[in-house]
């Protein structure tokens, strides 16, 4: 999350790939705040809120600001993404959760998510598929143009 932040580095990108995969299940925004306060709110609502929000905040005029009228109702359970998401694969679900922790210095780094067993799988089926073409293209195309040429 980058509100009110001029610190910009890679775990802003991760939060944007972990948003985008989600939208790409949903086929929907999965945050689709009309104003910056509701999408904070509407975010907070699916991943829960931290509990020091208010009170590490380091710009403390931007958090008078933003959050005097900002209620946090912390007796309400966040709805999860596991809800939000339904019927997607564990592994495909624990990346999305890595890429959406709401702390950026938790969230994971481009190396850490690049050895998540989702891509892992991914590579390993991307490397399979990219062989069995291979095999095709030498057993059906070269072999009869060698043929040709000979």
């Amino acid at each position: 999350i980058i509100y009110g932040s001029r610190h910009y580095d890679q775990s802003i990108d991760i939060w944007g790939l972990g948003c985008t995969m989600a939208e790409l299940l949903l086929h929907q925004p999965i945050f689709p705040g009309n104003t910056d306060i509701n999408q904070l709110e509407l975010i907070f609502s699916v991943l829960g809120c931290p509990v020091n929000l208010l009170s590490h905040s380091k710009n403390d005029g931007l958090k008078q600001k933003i959050f005097p009228t900002f209620v946090v109702d912390n007796t309400k359970q966040p709805v999860g993404l596991a809800n939000l998401l339904p019927n997607i694969p564990p592994m495909l679900l624990d990346f999305i959760s890595m890429a959406l922790t709401l702390d950026p210095k938790k969230r994971p780094t481009t190396e850490e998510l690049r050895n998540h067993p989702l891509l892992q799988e991914i590579s390993k089926s991307a490397k399979m598929e990219f062989s069995k073409v291979c095999e095709y293209l030498h057993e059906k195309c070269l072999k009869n143009w060698f043929a040709k040429v000979k």
